[in-house]
């Protein structure tokens, strides 16, 4: 090639770049004038092609692992916002979004696709049973149900929709996880998520500033005094998805880590203690005194650690309790005790009475809630019951109720049988999610504990449950060939 035409094109290519930054400058400039949320978004996805990048080579396992680094966030936009007024509503009333988890889980489901469609043959979908079949039954009456008793089914049509948005999520993990590397990656995502959450959770408290990724300020303080609220705006479910993740981590303390390890799980465990606290949550941190305990005990209970770790361990916990005592103590001298939720329980209990069989519909509680809650109260107290299974029982009914706890049900004892595993790491995951789970059975007696976000989060261990399930067979199975072929030499 002549130098004149090697100058030329790199001049050409100086000014297609000089071109494509001026565009991505002038577009950033924009950004930072229209929204925080773009903004937010515009980095976002920055990170994100960056690490693209990079782990090309690893897309789905990346993927995967944003996806759930990305279920906190609820970075999202309304395709259909239809808000409730005047009334506290559940995470689902506000209409239909699409969120940064649904776009990772569109590249996921594209990517699963394409490499099946090079495969001769494929070994097709599997539904994870039992809780698979069980969660699309559920929603599947929740839906049926609503149009027979509804009297705003759109809003039904709200909750379904996100409901399998979490189906979808189930449905990836179950087909497209297997080893062993797949579980340690979307537990260390799910602890990594929890951190960074935790400091967010913190820097709220420290700063006085209740700024949530939506791109908003939420000021209020109420007689309990500031609260930090997370993401996403809510106490209560930040410290929900938050309490599900620590018994891991301190199973994963107590039974797996090394000395680097400890040092590393005994700070995350400090961080998100904290964090806890700086909700201001008691029912989240009295499921997570209950779940540490159990986890300690049933870690002790199967020789899975010695009584003087088991003491060392106690010690941490110790240390723990008086980081965050004086933010629980506080919490506990100011503010109500719940005495002010006592008629809306009982509203629940009369709505759940005149519609004992199907309830009233997904999502309709709020919207029923005038027809029960005492006069003298509808303009002070016009708030969804913060009682998960009066909830479940007045929306759904007795079959849409019984249909939901059955999935709990059978979730706990699957994660009761994993903790009998030889292998170290299904032992922690399993014994740390079935503390969680007995430590939520009184958190849902007063916090209607279904959010969105956890939701997702339970989708995602009800994908790990069936991971832990299909490595326990594969490891019982060459076990078994194992010991076959000792007796053959021996014979």
């Amino acid at each position: 090639m002549e130098p004149k035409t090697k100058s030329l094109n790199h001049c050409s290519v100086q000014i297609a770049l000089s071109l494509v930054l001026l565009a991505v400058g002038f577009f950033y400039v924009t950004a930072l004038s229209m929204s925080n949320k773009l903004l937010i978004v515009l980095h976002g996805a920055s990170i994100l092609l960056l690490g693209l990048a990079i782990f090309i080579r690893q897309l789905r396992s990346f993927l995967i692992a944003v996806l759930i680094l990305c279920i906190p966030l609820q970075l999202d936009v309304h395709l259909i916002y239809d808000p409730l007024k005047d009334i506290e509503s559940t995470p689902f009333m506000a209409g239909i979004t699409v969120d940064i988890t649904d776009l990772v889980l569109l590249f996921l489901y594209a990517h699963w696709f394409a490499v099946v469609s090079f495969r001769k043959r494929s070994a097709g979908i599997g539904l994870g049973r039992p809780f698979g079949t069980l969660l699309l039954l559920w929603i599947a009456y929740l839906f049926a149900a609503s149009i027979l008793t509804a009297t705003h089914f759109r809003y039904s049509v709200y909750e379904v929709v996100a409901l399998l948005k979490g189906f979808m999520i189930f449905l990836y993990l179950v087909n497209n996880t297997g080893e062993e590397a797949d579980l340690k990656l979307i537990v260390y995502a799910l602890f990594g998520a929890t951190v960074l959450h935790a400091f967010y959770v913190i820097g709220q408290f420290i700063t006085g500033w209740n700024y949530t990724l939506d791109g908003t300020f939420q000021q209020y303080v109420g007689p309990e005094g500031f609260r930090s609220i997370g993401f996403f705006g809510s106490p209560d479910a930040t410290a929900t998805m938050m309490s599900f993740v620590l018994p891991i981590v301190i199973a994963y303390f107590a039974v797996l880590a090394g000395k680097r390890g400890r040092l590393l799980a005994l700070s995350g465990i400090l961080v998100i203690l904290m964090a806890i606290a700086c909700t201001k949550v008691r029912a989240a941190g009295f499921a997570v005194l209950v779940s540490s305990l159990i986890v300690l005990l049933l870690s002790y209970a199967k020789g899975r650690i010695s009584s003087t770790l088991f003491l060392k361990v106690v010690v941490a916990g110790l240390v723990a309790l008086i980081f965050t005592g004086p933010l629980v103590v506080k919490r506990f001298e100011a503010g109500t005790w719940g005495e002010d939720r006592a008629p809306l329980m009982m509203t629940a209990v009369d709505m759940a009475k005149d519609h004992w069989l199907f309830g009233v519909g997904a999502n309709n509680y709020p919207l029923r809630i005038s027809e029960y809650v005492p006069p003298k109260l509808r303009s002070a107290w016009a708030y969804t019951v913060h009682n998960e299974y009066l909830l479940r029982l007045a929306e759904n009914g007795l079959v849409g109720f019984l249909m939901y706890y059955l999935l709990n049900f059978v979730l706990l004892l699957k994660l009761w049988r994993l903790t009998s595993s030889r292998d170290p790491l299904i032992f922690v995951v399993s014994v740390g999610l079935f503390a969680a789970m007995l430590g939520s059975i009184p958190h849902r007696l007063v916090s209607y504990f279904y959010y969105l976000n956890f939701y997702l989060q339970y989708c995602v261990i009800l994908a790990v449950t069936v991971l832990m399930e299909k490595l326990q067979r594969q490891r019982q199975s060459k076990t078994l060939g194992n010991e076959s072929s000792g007796r053959v030499a021996l014979n």
